[in-house]
């Protein structure tokens, strides 16, 4: 699994680098002397490098008639276009927190959607998937820590909604697939807790997606496998911050899930790191000494579409 950690998802933004509305957009401007030209959205004044935001985005260059106006005035949200402006000139996505990040990535895209910044794209998509991957680290963490704890209890549940809805009200494909992936890396156990059954409710879309990835016809019949009790090849008990569970594996009796993957252990099982002589390191065997066992105790069963 860890569908989020897949380096190779980055083949699926071919679209927008090879998109010839994008091919204006060219990343390696950089601004030099003292600020030449003035933005303005309303109550909003920003002074900027006409050379940066005319060779980093089409239609400012276009607006500003290649760099020979100095003054233009732009429709829309303030805030959008201060996103925009601080990407054009530092290659960041700006936010305080996690939850600003998720509405600010939302709001980014938007902006790059709009002024044809195609490198502004890109870095909503890959920070998004870095917001996500934290979100199921966390997750898991918890959850493995608190059976009865769920998703809603998050402090960045209700910002993840917003670009969820955000992603799905603008058809944003790509985004799409990274929240499908998110409820993969969750093993599904999000489908479980009713904060994010109401989520689903009120996103039929976002459900009718997960269901197709998963091969079932309605996620309330997808059975999902519990909290692994420990992993399969480095045999800890406990995950440490940085770790989480990439796989789950059902037990003897196909009901009940007795061990699993941690993403370490996938990790270099992928590489092929794993031989048949290979020793345990004194860190995997110190880790598969912490912990007490854990149990799943609610969550049993494979992963299938319990409709006859």
């Amino acid at each position: 699994m860890s569908g989020l950690w897949d380096n190779d998802y980055s083949y699926k933004t071919t679209d927008i680098i090879t998109n010839p509305e994008f091919q204006g957009s060219r990343s390696n401007v950089r601004a030099d002397g003292q600020p030449d030209a003035t933005i303005v959205c309303g109550s909003g004044v920003w002074e900027v490098h006409l050379k940066v935001v005319c060779g980093r985005s089409p239609v400012l260059n276009d607006l500003l008639k290649g760099g020979a106006l100095s003054h233009v005035r732009l429709d829309g949200d303030p805030e959008v276009i201060s996103l925009l402006l601080h990407f054009l000139s530092s290659g960041d996505i700006s936010y305080n927190n996690d939850e600003e990040h998720f509405k600010n990535v939302a709001r980014a895209w938007d902006a790059g959607w709009q002024f044809k910044v195609g490198d502004l794209l890109l870095e909503c998509l890959e920070q998004l998937k870095q917001l996500l991957k934290r979100m199921v680290v966390q997750y898991q963490h918890l959850k493995c820590e608190n059976l009865d704890w769920d998703i809603g209890n998050l402090a960045v549940f209700d910002a993840f909604k917003a670009c969820l809805r955000a992603a799905y009200g603008t058809n944003i494909k790509l985004m799409k697939e990274l929240f499908v992936l998110f409820v993969e890396d969750t093993h599904y156990w999000v489908l479980k807790e009713q904060p994010f059954r109401e989520v689903l409710d009120s996103t039929p879309e976002y459900a009718a997606d997960i269901c197709r990835k998963a091969g079932v016809r309605d996620y309330r019949r997808l059975r999902v496998l519990g909290i692994p009790t420990h992993c399969i090849f480095c045999f800890s008990t406990v995950l440490s911050p940085d770790n989480h569970w990439a796989d789950v594996v059902p037990g003897e009796d196909g009901s009940r899930t007795s061990s699993g993957s941690c993403y370490k252990c996938y990790q270099k099982l992928d590489d092929n790191d794993y031989g048949d002589d290979d020793e345990m390191s004194d860190e995997e065997e110190e880790d598969g000494e912490q912990g007490e066992e854990e149990g799943d105790g609610e969550l049993d069963g494979k992963e299938r579409d319990e409709e006859s």
